[in-house]
């Protein structure tokens, strides 16, 4: 759940603040509570999460199809989470900063074994990656105080818990480390807090802009902005070398990157000044066509059916192959019975994280 609006330095958007300090003073300036149908039903899936984990029972609104992926979450916390075990637990982090804390999901401590799981539970649709999770990080470092003298001695696990969008780890991503590592991101999380509320922050662009409430706002993410424009426009040369062709990608990529999350921020920050009657020129705002549904009751829709002699009735379908190995059909006869499509082929450019993950974190 979110922390932004309570804390300044907020756990949630520490991934932000820790690349660019100067997104918080920034962010202060031109932070909008912001209210959308993803963030209701995100708030509403928590809530879900937290029912069923401490009662047992899931919530009378709660509809099949978020019971089945909340269960996601909670099954995994009950199966893993060993000794005292708390939900939505307020963390403040004054080793960070006095400013600094948020709500962890959840966060359980294995005394026999001196392990610490927390467990981050993500309803979106954005991918989150476990490895280097910044907002998991700050919550490890507040945690630590709990463990005593020899917290030294403990192991963390993290864990990011998202049942939605497909990825080649599955729904549940984990790191370990050692507790001493978690002191180590926690000095360099407390030097960009430092320099967040000290007087001259500075500003760093990348892919973390995407997330930040100032970037409509932000002279550097301009400035790169519009340096990839005038780089969109140079002429390249016919015939390039794989290097070279590497290299102009990575570029361009990047580029493009920098102008969508610029042209994002522009776009949010028009539509809140149009929304409240400001004029922006060369753009309004359009509502497209939702999708057409019925608006009188089933019975009477069926019996319109019925005197036209049409069969209005939705036909009967099967549970998704995940709701029936939830109930019970085993996996190999699922396998036998269902298949995953591959996806179109993409190129992509690649990622050094999952080589820092194999061979150590923050050095």
């Amino acid at each position: 759940m979110s922390d932004a609006a309570h804390s300044v330095l907020a756990a949630s958007s520490a991934w932000v603040w820790v690349n660019c300090p100067g997104s918080v003073p920034l962010g202060q300036q031109y932070n909008r509570p912001a209210s959308s149908e993803d963030a209701e039903e995100g708030t509403k899936a928590h809530a879900a999460a937290v029912a069923k984990l401490e009662t047992g029972a899931w919530p009378d609104d709660v509809d099949e199809e978020m019971r089945d992926l909340v269960s996601v979450y909670t099954d995994y916390v009950e199966r893993t989470a060993a000794g005292p075990r708390v939900h939505e637990a307020v963390v403040k982090v004054p080793v960070i900063h006095e400013q600094c804390f948020g709500t962890c999901d959840c966060y359980a401590l294995d005394l026999r074994n001196r392990v610490a799981r927390l467990y981050d539970f993500k309803y979106g649709w954005g991918i989150v990656e476990a490895f280097e999770n910044w907002q998991l990080l700050v919550y490890a470092n507040g945690v630590i105080p709990e463990l005593g003298d020899d917290w030294r001695g403990w192991v963390f696990e993290l864990a990011v818990v998202q049942p939605r969008p497909f990825h080649r780890m599955g729904p549940v991503r984990t790191w370990k480390l050692t507790a001493i590592e978690v002191a180590e991101y926690g000095r360099h999380l407390r030097t960009a807090a430092e320099s967040a509320m000290g007087n001259h922050p500075y500003a760093q662009v990348g892919r973390h802009c995407k997330y930040c409430p100032a970037r409509h706002a932000c002279p550097a993410l301009q400035a790169a902005a519009m340096d990839a424009v005038e780089q969109a426009y140079d002429a390249a040369p016919v015939d390039l070398t794989p290097a070279a062709l590497g290299a102009e990608m990575t570029v361009l990529t990047r580029a493009a990157a920098l102008l969508e999350t610029r042209l994002a921020g522009l776009q949010a920050e028009a539509m809140a000044g149009v929304q409240t009657g400001r004029a922006i020129p060369g753009w309004t705002i359009q509502h497209n066509p939702g999708r057409l549904e019925w608006s009188k009751p089933v019975a009477e829709v069926m019996a319109l059916g019925a005197v036209l002699g049409v069969d209005l009735a939705k036909k009967p379908e099967p549970i998704t192959p995940a709701q029936a190995k939830k109930a019970g059909i085993p996996d190999d006869v699922i396998t036998a019975y269902a298949q995953r499509k591959s996806g179109a082929a993409k190129l992509v450019p690649i990622d050094t994280t999952q080589a820092r993950a194999a061979f150590g974190g923050l050095k």
